[in-house]
């Protein structure tokens, strides 16, 4: 498979499941995740067009934009 192709799918594949999780509330990264109470967390990482750990998550040579998502309580 092409780099290109590769790019795409990943991005199309991570904006496609982005469209789950994104209307969940935000949550502050945690600074002492030991002592964070328990839930479904989504952590999402926004690498630049040109990072090489787009698809494959090694060799980021960016600074990402981290945002975390809690899945929401229905009770």
């Amino acid at each position: 498979m092409g780099e290109a192709k590769r790019r795409r799918e990943a991005t199309k594949l991570g904006n496609d499941f982005a469209k789950i999780y994104r209307h969940w509330p935000e949550a502050p990264v945690a600074v002492d995740p030991e002592n964070e109470k328990g839930g479904v967390f989504i952590l999402s990482v926004a690498h630049d067009d040109n990072c090489p750990a787009i698809g494959t998550g090694v060799g980021c040579i960016c600074s990402p934009l981290v945002r975390r998502f809690k899945y929401p309580s229905y009770s």
